[in-house]
């Protein structure tokens, strides 16, 4: 019965770690994606300067990110902010998968989610 006491630690870490994970490949998804969005046969044109902006959009985003991960954090707690940041975080991929211009990448990446789980 001892060894059952520590799973919902072991759950958490776990969750913790990998809204981390999630939130890792999410800010490296244009080293490798912007090469593909810039080939010839790509379904969305870019010009270098939007390629740019999505590349630096979610540092756009973690200036307002920071101020309500701050806020976040101290009124609900750094576990709730973690659970609350996977929805968006969610929403973010998926706009992502689904984008068909230039200006849905724009939304998806300036994302606040990454940054509260920095912060978390």
């Amino acid at each position: 019965m001892h060894k059952w006491k520590s799973c919902p630690q072991v759950f958490a870490a776990t969750s913790a770690s990998l809204i981390l994970v999630a939130t890792g490949f999410h800010m490296a998804w244009p080293t490798p994606s912007l090469v593909q969005l810039f080939a010839d046969d790509s379904e969305i044109t870019l010009t270098t300067g939007q390629g740019s902006w999505i590349a630096s959009m979610s540092l756009v985003g973690s200036v307002f990110g920071s101020l309500a991960g701050f806020f976040l954090i101290d009124s609900w707690g750094r576990k709730n902010t973690l659970l609350l940041m996977a929805g968006p975080l969610f929403v973010s991929c998926v706009l992502i998968a689904l984008a068909k211009s230039y200006r849905w990448l724009y939304l998806a990446r300036f994302d606040l989610p990454p940054v509260l789980a920095t912060a978390a």
